[in-house]
């Protein structure tokens, strides 16, 4: 029997530039844990060995800033007695957003977060020796907990810029310090208030397997075994978090949004939506302890290998089995980066206030002295079902509803060859095929594929056509308390309307890890081995693969996943690395009798070294690179001839590749090459 007890405590803190904790951000990570495992042997030929696991990761960000109460620098009370996490309202002085370009440092921070979690195991396994078979057989049960809370701007945020101490629209352009006497003014040109909820999930995991080690005579072994695997999906204690998007959900408008078939002209070129969907929203859990997303009820895992010996100097080797990786709630990049932050999706029950500048452009609304005063927009919960976040300019995020546990299909043979007495060379093929793997994101909402351009270039007239203000059918059908530009605007733009659910304007509305991804890995391997002789030890590898991967999507509109070659795909992998133990010492070449210093200050060395040489990953491009046809201002007609007689083989219809003169509003859908 054996006990382990184990903790460790990091911390930091960085950016606390000006010493008196205005700025900067503190972390904490403190690990607790303990185990206890027992091995008992019941007789000869059967073992048992129990062990109980408790494992705690207490994960902390802050910001010096916390030292600050809101009241303590003059803001009203409400900022403190309101607040999930007081401390200093973050103020940035840059419009951009950014606090290292251009202006002033920024005060306070947005990140403090409370990322506690925990895991419980409970393991047990039996070995049974009968006669050739060697038996195993075993439970793991666990339980992982995680609790979540990310505070935002929980004191308040706010920008300031030139939009109040300019010289107006004759007056000279604003230089340094108009920003900062925004500031001294107390007049922010934006900011908000956060009011952000805690989450507390849980899921239990249960594997069970059994395994013999068959040893059929002194030449052949087979490994045959399966394991079976229960994940339960991630619940939210007390129901607070969203559970999918139901694309045909009916939405309550306070009124009838009235579309008619709308047409824009650019340039001759005509652009017409004829309709739009009204329904589509958020669905929630029916109470406590609420799933997040559904998952499959179980999973076999089923193994099988085999050793064969064809002579006393060569060995053939195989298997093939399947091994499943549990569902998981961090982000899933196209690039194979998991995140370590959760994803804690609860729209509509924490809410953030806008703040109002201005209700006419001219006059100040809200100031330092009470800056939200009609009070802080309560969070609603899931009381307006699919009409939660209704125009909302924030992000809409939702996990797949249905996973299933993505597992790999694994299967490898090979033979090793004992060349001398301490010589062996190995040939080994490997293949892998992952199933059901994660697609990190996919926005549902966006343009519809009927309303992208097409062309391997630009269209500057769809652009334009795009962001042509028209009618705005939402104008006040979102609800009373509805603020966004979307309920309460007369015009929008054109391009909001191509969209599948523009109730929510081109807001994306993301779903997140979908398992419906796949890969494919073959590899074949070269392995040398020199054991120690002489001294030297030696091997050597080499491998040749393809890795593809079909776990992104090109464009949001389409169907299926792009399948390419994987961004981790290395054709031609080499290394070769040797320990040489030097000759100087006891038992060594060179002895230094019985002198115990110069033994122990000169001998014993070894030497030691790596070389590892393969060829680069594919080039990953995170964007589009569009084609735009050069507009006709561009050239004289001049300078037009003479390009054309330096170049008379260039086809005139065919445009340079050069990016576009203007961001498109719109995207164009992409194709692969």
């Amino acid at each position: 029997m054996f006990l382990d007890v184990r903790h460790n405590n990091r911390s930091q803190i960085k950016n606390n530039y000006f010493g008196n904790n205005t700025t900067g951000t503190t972390l904490i990570r403190e690990n607790l844990g303990a185990s206890v495992d027992n091995v008992y042997n019941l007789n000869s030929s059967t073992i048992f060995d129990t062990r109980v696991n408790w494992t705690l990761f207490y994960e902390t960000h802050g910001t010096p800033a916390q030292a600050y109460s809101p009241t303590k620098l003059g803001f009203p009370s409400t900022l403190a007695s309101s607040s999930t996490q007081v401390q200093l309202p973050y103020m940035n002085f840059n419009a951009a957003g950014s606090c290292a370009t251009n202006s002033y440092e920024c005060l306070g921070d947005t990140g403090s977060a409370l990322d506690p979690s925990t895991s419980y195991q409970v393991f047990i396994d039996m070995i049974k020796v009968i006669g050739r078979h060697t038996l195993k057989v075993g439970f793991d049960g666990r339980q992982y907990r995680l609790s979540v809370t990310n505070y935002g701007d929980s004191s308040g945020a706010f920008t300031f810029n030139t939009s109040w101490t300019n010289g107006g629209t004759g007056g000279v352009s604003s230089g340094i310090g108009y920003d900062l006497a925004a500031l001294l003014l107390g007049v922010p040109s934006s900011g908000e208030y956060d009011l952000n909820a805690r989450a507390d999930y849980h899921e239990y995991y249960v594997g069970s397997f059994v395994q013999d080690d068959w040893t059929v005579n002194n030449r052949l072994t087979l490994n045959m075994g399966v394991r079976y695997d229960i994940n339960t999906p991630f619940e939210e204690r007390l129901g607070r978090t969203v559970n999918g998007f139901n694309s045909a959900a009916t939405v309550n408008y306070s009124g009838t949004p009235t579309w008619k078939s709308t047409t824009e002209t650019v340039n001759g070129q005509s652009f017409t939506v004829p309709s739009i969907n009204l329904n589509g929203g958020l669905t929630f859990p029916s109470g406590n302890n609420g799933a997040v997303f559904a998952t499959n009820n179980g999973f076999f895992s089923p193994r099988f290998g085999f050793s064969f010996g064809i002579d006393s100097k060569t060995v053939l080797r195989g298997g093939v089995g399947t091994f499943v990786q549990p569902e998981t709630m961090s982000s899933e990049a196209a690039t194979g980066v998991t995140s370590s932050n959760a994803l804690s999706n609860q729209e509509g029950f924490s809410a953030s206030t806008t703040y109002i500048t201005s209700s006419n452009g001219v006059n100040v609304s809200g100031t330092f002295e009470n800056p939200f005063p009609n009070g802080f927009t309560q969070p609603t919960g899931s009381s307006l079902s699919a009409s939660t976040f209704l125009g909302s300019p924030s992000a809409i995020n939702f996990l797949a509803p249905n996973q299933h546990d993505p597992y790999s299909e694994r299967w490898d043979i090979g033979v090793q060859r004992s060349l001398t007495s301490n010589l062996m060379i190995e040939a080994l093929y490997v293949g892998n095929h992952g199933v059901h793997l994660p697609v990190g994101t996919h926005n549902i909402n966006a343009v519809q594929m009927q309303y992208l351009s097409t062309t391997p270039y630009f269209n500057f007239n769809l652009n334009k056509a795009y962001g042509n203000k028209i009618t705005n059918p939402f104008k006040g059908t979102l609800g009373t308390s509805n603020t966004t530009g979307l309920n309460t605007s007369s015009t929008e733009s054109f391009g909001n309307f191509v969209v599948p659910f523009p109730q929510y304007g081109t807001t994306a509305i993301t779903e997140q890890n979908a398992t419906i991804g796949q890969s494919w890995f073959s590899s074949g391997i070269i392995h040398v081995e020199e054991r120690a002789s002489h001294g030297l030890t030696l091997t050597a590898n080499y491998s040749f693969s393809k890795m593809i991967e079909a776990d992104s999507y090109l464009n949001d509109d389409d169907t299926s996943l792009t399948r390419r070659i994987s961004p981790f795909d290395h054709v031609h992998h080499f290394t070769v690395g040797g320990i040489y133990q030097l000759p100087f010492g006891r038992g060594r070449a060179f002895s230094f009798g019985s002198n115990r210093l110069a033994d122990e200050l000169l001998g014993g060395y070894v030497i030691n070294g790596i070389y590892q040489f393969q060829t680069g990953a594919p080039i990953y491009l995170s964007a589009d690179i569009p084609l735009a046809p050069e507009p006709p201002c561009v050239k004289s007609p001049i300078s037009r001839a003479i390009h054309r007689k330096a170049s008379p083989t260039r086809p005139s219809a065919l445009p340079p590749l050069s990016p576009p003169l203007t961001p498109a509003l719109v995207p164009q859908r992409a194709t692969e090459t």
